[in-house]
């Protein structure tokens, strides 16, 4: 196999200069000899334009594994120019007080919750406006799920720097004229990477407090509720609010607690089967505390309101309790609504993930973007016809994803009872795309399913992830046993 090859000095000496990478990029994207990069001659190679790659020592990398980083570098230069592009009609179009936006991300939500004994409030919202009702976090961690929603992508993504630390929402209604303003219960964003799209350079208010659970919860509500106070003189603004307190062990208000018996706040980890319904009634009673709280945030008159969970929450359904250990369906399913001025109640019932919230709320305020294309989620309002098939899930403990297809429906119960969709080991930073096995609903493999069509689905719908040397094939689709 050709190959190319860089000294490990150079690597180090690139790496620690990301204006050498912007320089190439640039290139690559204007040179009439793109195509012919990794077509058999090094020297071609834009770094060793600069001198900054010897063809001849250690490090190698295939010649695909240097065009899947350059497509990669790419997509993250183009994610940057991603603009609003319809600045002026905006400008014209506006009345006195254009209508703000709060974005509401609850931990750990399960779309079971959304009902009027759980979550009255939220569930006659969800009644108002667009409730997603197939609808799957874009990981099953906080930092993927988050990522996916503000930035109207894949979880995959949220591995290249470059890209975390640009969210889009952020970008795009900065640009639109909103001010920006972040409120939440906790700030234990370090651990996870995700103080690289959440802290104080990202908005224009950031109110993050210790987690103290529902009272620190209730006090992020508070500042975002005065945030958004009208005010004919300010510029309209979205509020990001993120609410902890659904996380295990569930804080709960004492006088929101319908759901009986519930476990008490130190019920074990792990806990039994026969511990698990107490348990989950607990977490039924910290939703109601939330959205009992929550109940001056939702009125849809004269603002957009989305209502989210950042993933879902395991109860021994899967074999496991919590989240960001499997790639199960409860632990990837979280709900979403989206309601406010002249939004149509629709429930919808073919699959959806993080990823399109953001082109779908932008298409609801009248925010043009100039390059769709560059979501990998969609409008939901669009015509079915045009809407990518295959949903892709990352796995917060492995380089893996769970690819879904859409047209699978909440009403589709053969499909459901036994196949889930295909796990496949994928990343930006590996060439390497490895169809493994369909996986059932707990995330366990099933034997004998390999799913392989799905997979070549994805990529095609996907071209710019892809770009093989030679472009009239499709990238290999390889099998664990070909790895080994």
């Amino acid at each position: 196999m050709f190959e190319i090859a860089f000294s490990p000095w150079t690597s180090a000496w690139a790496a620690s200069l990301p204006s050498i990478v912007l320089v190439a990029t640039l290139w690559m994207l204007a040179a009439p000899e793109f195509n012919s990069i990794v077509s058999g001659n090094t020297n071609r190679h834009p770094w060793n334009l600069t001198g900054l790659a010897s063809p001849k020592k250690a490090l190698k990398r295939s010649a695909s594994q240097v065009e899947s980083e350059l497509t990669t570098q790419s997509r993250q230069f183009q994610h940057r120019l991603n603009v609003v592009n319809n600045l002026e009609d905006l400008q014209h179009a506006r009345s006195p007080q254009p209508a703000d936006v709060v974005v509401i991300v609850v931990e750990s939500l399960r779309p079971e919750l959304i009902s009027p004994e759980c979550m009255p409030r939220i569930h006659h919202l969800a009644k108002q406006g667009i409730w997603f009702g197939n609808h799957y976090s874009g990981g099953n961690g906080s930092s993927l799920g988050i990522f996916s929603l503000v930035n109207g992508t894949d979880a995959t993504w949220f591995y290249l720097s470059s890209i975390r630390f640009s969210p889009a929402m952020n970008d795009l209604f900065r640009q639109a004229g909103y001010e920006l303003g972040f409120f939440a219960g906790v700030d234990d964003w370090q651990p996870f990477q995700m103080d690289a799209f959440i802290n104080d350079s990202q908005y224009d208010v950031f109110h993050t407090e210790s987690r103290d659970w529902l009272a620190s919860d209730r006090r992020a509500i508070a500042k975002a509720k005065s945030f958004l106070a009208p005010d004919g003189q300010r510029p309209p603004r979205l509020a990001v609010v993120y609410l902890y307190s659904t996380h295990a062990p569930f804080d709960v208000n004492p006088e929101d607690t319908p759901h009986r018996p519930f476990a008490s706040r130190d019920y074990p980890i792990p806990y039994t089967p026969s511990q698990r319904d107490q348990i989950w009634n607990r977490y039924r009673n910290a939703a109601k505390s939330i959205d009992t709280e929550l109940v001056e945030l939702l009125d849809p008159t004269n603002r957009f309101i989305v209502v989210a969970g950042d993933h879902g929450e395991s109860f021994l359904e899967d074999g496991t309790i919590g989240h960001g250990t499997r790639c199960s369906e409860v632990q990837l399913r979280t709900p979403v609504v989206i309601a406010g001025p002249a939004v149509e109640s629709r429930k919808l019932t073919f699959t959806t993930s993080h990823a399109d919230v953001l082109p779908t709320l932008l298409s609801l305020i009248g925010i043009q973007v100039s390059r769709p294309d560059l979501f990998d989620g969609e409008d939901v309002l669009r015509t079915s016809m045009h809407r990518k098939q295959i949903v892709a899930l990352a796995d917060f403990l492995h380089e893996e994803v769970v690819l879904l297809p859409r047209n699978r429906t909440t009403r589709d119960a053969s499909y459901r009872r036994n196949h889930f969709g295909l796990r496949c080991r994928y990343s930006h930073l590996d060439s390497r795309f490895v169809s493994i096995s369909s996986v059932d609903q707990r995330g366990l493999d099933i034997v004998g399913e390999d799913g392989v069509e799905l997979a070549r689905q994805w990529i095609r719908e996907n071209p710019s992830r892809f770009r093989p040397s030679d472009k009239s094939r499709s990238p290999a689709i390889h099998s664990p046993a070909q790895e080994n």
